[in-house]
C-alpha cells in the first residue's frame, strides 16, 4: 500500500491524503491499522457483506481473507521440535477422544520434551531372555565422501 501511495496520484486522492505532502511509510500505515479496533473491523466486514450481498456478488456463506503480515520472531523448526509438537497434539486429541467416547484403559501418557526424552528410542530394544522377545539390529550408518 505504501509504494502504491506513494506512485499513484489517484490513489492519493482517493485516500484523501494531500498530494503536495510525502507519502506515508509502511511502518505509519502498519502503526495506524494497528489503531483500529476489533469492533470496527467486525462493522467494515458486516458493512461490506452486507452491499456485496444487496449487489448479488456474495452470500457470506464462506468468506476468505487477505491479511497483512507482519514480521515477527519465528524459531525454525527442527526435527526434535517437530516430533514434539506431533505427540503434544496426538495426546490432546487421544485425551479428547477418551472422554467423548468414553473408552476404557488407562490414562493418555502425559507429554512434555522430559517425558519424551525419558522414554528413550522409539524401537523397541530387550534381551533374548522375554518371551517372544529378539534383539533389534539397526543398519550401520552409511557413509559418503560427499561433504552433503
Amino acid at each position: 500500500m505504501a509504494y502504491t501511495l506513494a506512485d499513484s496520484l489517484s490513489a492519493r486522492r482517493f485516500t484523501r491524503l494531500d498530494p503536495s505532502r510525502p507519502a506515508p511509510s509502511k511502518s505509519v500505515l502498519q502503526a495506524d491499522i494497528g489503531l483500529i479496533g476489533a469492533s470496527t473491523w467486525e462493522l467494515l466486514g458486516r458493512g461490506l457483506l452486507k452491499a456485496a450481498r444487496e449487489a448479488g456478488v456474495e452470500t457470506g456463506a464462506a468468506v476468505r481473507i487477505d491479511s497483512t503480515v507482519t514480521e515477527t520472531h519465528t524459531l525454525s523448526p527442527s526435527d526434535s521440535r517437530l516430533l514434539y509438537e506431533g505427540v503434544r497434539v496426538l495426546t490432546r486429541l487421544l485425551r479428547r477422544a477418551r472422554e467423548k467416547f468414553s473408552a476404557g484403559g488407562g490414562p493418555v501418557p502425559r507429554s512434555s520434551p522430559t517425558v519424551a526424552r525419558d522414554r528413550g528410542p522409539l524401537l523397541p530394544t530387550c534381551g533374548t531372555s522375554a518371551p517372544g522377545c529378539r534383539p533389534v539390529s539397526l543398519p550401520a550408518p552409511v557413509q559418503t565422501d560427499s561433504p552433503h
